[in-house]
This record gives C-alpha cells, sequence and structure tokens, in this order.
C-alpha cells in the first residue's frame, strides 16, 4: 500500500505554513498518521490522477475567474461523486435494455431510492452537477451552517435533512474539509436519524478535518476527497487551501 503525501511545497523551496496555534485541532504530523492508517484500512479514498490535480489546480488559481471555478467546481464534483458512488453499499438490481442490434445488454445498476445526498451550502451546491449526471433520483436535502468566526464553531441555520433516514446511505458533500466542525455535526445528526452507512465528499482538505471524522466515526464510514493539503491556519482556514468556496462559486463577497 502506498503513503499518502500533502501538496507541494513552495516553487522556491519555501517549507509550508501550518499554523502554531491549532486551538483544539491536533497538529499536522498526528493527523497525518490517523490519515496514513485508514488510507491503508480504505477508509481514506485519495483522487490524484492528473485530471483531478489540474482541477485542483484551477480551483486554487487566484486568477480563475468565476466561470472557470464554477466550471470546474461542477467538473470535480461529478469525479468525486462516481468514486464515491463505486464504493456504495447499496443494493443493485440487474437492467437489461435492446441495444440498436436487437441485443440485450444486462447490467447491475445501483438502487437510488437507497441514498440520501445531504449538501451543506453554499459550496456544497458544486457537487449537484455531479449528483444530478449520475444519479438523477437519488433524494437531495440541505443542511445549512456557518462557522462561528471567534470560536469556529459550527452554527446550525437551516435543517433540511429528513427526521428518519432509517437504511439510508448518506453522502454529505461540502467542498471544504478544514476543521471538520460542520462535517461531524451534519454526520453525527445522519446517524442518530438512522444512517446505516456515511460518505463524506470533499475537494479541498486539510489532514485536521480529516483526520478528526475518521477518529470521530470508526464505523460505516469513509472520506472520498483528493490529496491533502498543508494544514489549517490561525483562522481555521485551509493552507494552501482556495480561500472562500462559496464566495469564489457564486461571486458574492462579504468584504465588497
Amino acid at each position: 500500500m502506498s503513503s499518502i503525501s500533502i501538496t507541494s511545497e513552495t516553487p522556491n523551496g519555501t517549507k509550508p505554513f501550518i499554523s502554531s496555534n491549532l486551538i483544539k485541532f491536533q497538529s499536522t504530523e498526528a493527523a497525518l498518521d490517523v490519515c496514513q492508517t485508514n488510507f491503508e484500512a480504505r477508509r481514506l479514498h485519495i483522487l490524484d490522477s492528473p485530471l483531478v490535480a489540474g482541477a485542483v489546480l484551477r480551483l486554487c488559481d487566484t486568477s480563475s475567474d468565476m466561470e472557470t471555478f464554477k466550471r470546474t467546481a461542477g467538473y470535480l464534483g461529478g469525479i468525486i461523486v462516481a468514486d464515491a458512488l463505486n464504493n456504495s453499499i447499496s443494493s443493485r438490481h440487474p437492467r437489461s435494455v435492446t441495444t440498436p442490434n436487437q441485443r440485450y445488454l444486462t447490467a447491475s445498476t445501483l438502487i437510488q431510492d437507497d441514498m440520501a445526498f445531504v449538501i451543506i451550502p453554499r459550496a456544497g451546491l458544486a457537487f449537484r452537477e455531479g449528483i444530478d449526471a449520475h444519479v438523477p433520483n437519488a433524494h437531495q436535502y440541505f443542511l445549512d451552517m456557518k462557522r462561528d468566526e471567534l470560536t469556529h464553531d459550527p452554527l446550525m441555520i437551516a435543517d433540511k435533512m429528513p427526521k428518519n433516514l432509517k437504511g439510508k446511505e448518506v453522502f454529505v458533500c461540502d467542498p471544504m474539509l478544514a476543521t471538520g466542525g460542520s462535517a461531524e455535526v451534519t454526520i453525527e445528526t445522519a446517524f442518530e436519524r438512522g444512517a446505516r452507512y456515511v460518505h463524506m465528499l470533499a475537494m479541498i482538505p486539510a489532514p485536521q478535518g480529516t483526520a478528526r471524522l475518521l477518529k470521530a466515526f470508526p464505523d460505516n464510514f469513509d472520506i472520498t476527497t483528493t490529496q491533502l493539503h498543508w494544514g489549517v491556519n490561525d483562522n481555521a482556514y485551509i493552507v494552501p487551501g482556495l480561500g472562500d468556496a462559496g464566495d469564489r462559486f457564486f461571486g458574492a463577497y462579504e468584504n465588497e
């Protein structure tokens, strides 16, 4: 089994900046140890193909305009959704079609009624294109939260997730996995409401948030994401990261 790695150093060879004040978050080294163990156990799925790497670079590039950012986020979200679906535990059923040559073709397909996608707005909406393309009949729900800028704790805004998820396979979608606070609340809520398995889908992960979720949910849980970034800074933002994903996706900047 290969080892996980984090994004490369800066072009001039300087070391990546990691917050010296990680508050209640564990150090990057300890977090990476947790990630490595779960990577080997196939609970952490890291996509590192050239196509994925190119998409991540476009998202992180400050010169990418809103159109490029939005198009790339939808593209990468579709790749991550597809990979997570390949690890789905939902039942399959055979489906047959008639080809133009009057022959039958049969294949096993996923039962979409067993699935529930929980999107964390705003930026989580970037996953909708991929969800609609791959499993258009799967139900989509929303759990809207924001982060307290002083404590970095998640604050609930709107809960549009069903009270009963008994037997459902849940896919939680949030592009940014920094400290893992919002994701942990969402996943915990899904399990409390009866979910039998939860997948976390993220585009830009920090070791701290990734490790936090893997430790908090040792059973019936996995993460599908891209190459780990260096860590989080004193404001709990991912470094190097891409800034505020929601602002860049919608072009809505609070300080304008």
